[in-house]
């Protein structure tokens, strides 16, 4: 942000979409690791005096992923789970690490405490749950400073024959939100453009390295 400050304008080099649109306004995320901490004992000799973690954090994992709210563009999702040592043992312990996004700082905070209030709950007597945020990025919300900015690119970008980009809202947390908040006006994903980041399908167009770079130089040579 201090580095930022000042600045006329800037260009996040995210990954860019395959349907070469521009995004005004990626989501904010907030990373969260839970664990449930329960009783260990023999799944066969000693079963009622186990408490079982996982069974506990899978209770919560159902009312977590029903925090998800498509309309309103909020998402959790549990990306990772880890519990227990053998099928023969009541597990002690279990941990996930959950991806929460939401578009608006108001429904992040939201979001939070409804994830803190299931953490609170307890299902299994004599387990128990503790949680740690690992990792937090604001939404970059929509402004009328943004799409001024976004608008004169496009309109650019379409006098050079560089095509007639659209823009989108998306999920997805951006460096770009930092710079927003310092009052540069900014457009994210303008990168080589690509798909399915973060899976083993991820990919990028090798002509885009190319055609992207194009677009920038006229956008910056033409801007002022």
């Amino acid at each position: 942000m201090e580095e930022g400050r000042g600045a006329a304008c800037a260009f996040n080099m995210e990954t860019g979409l395959i349907n070469d649109k521009l995004c005004v306004s990626p989501k904010g995320k907030t990373e969260i690791q839970i664990s449930v901490e329960g009783v260990e004992a023999h799944a066969g000799n000693d079963f009622v005096s186990g408490r079982n973690a996982i069974v506990e954090m899978a209770k919560k994992i159902g009312v977590l992923a029903d925090l998800t709210d498509l309309d309103a563009g909020t998402t959790v999702s549990v990306g990772v789970i880890n519990g227990g040592t053998m099928s023969g043992a009541v597990p002690k312990k279990c941990e996930i690490a959950v991806d929460m996004g939401a578009t608006k700082v108001s429904d992040m905070d939201k979001l939070k405490k409804q994830v803190e209030e299931i953490c609170a709950k307890t299902y299994i007597v004599r387990t128990s749950t503790t949680y740690k945020y690992t990792n937090e990025m604001l939404p970059f919300e929509r402004s009328e400073m943004g799409m001024v900015f976004f608008n004169k690119v496009r309109e650019i970008a379409f006098a050079n024959g560089l095509g007639d980009h659209q823009c989108e809202d998306l999920g997805g947390s951006s460096d770009a939100t930092y710079l927003t908040i310092a009052g540069v006006p900014t457009i994210c994903f303008c990168g080589v453009r690509g798909q399915w980041n973060h899976t083993v399908g991820e990919y990028a167009l090798v002509e885009s390295m190319f055609e992207r770079p194009k677009i920038w130089v006229c956008v910056i040579t033409q801007l002022f």
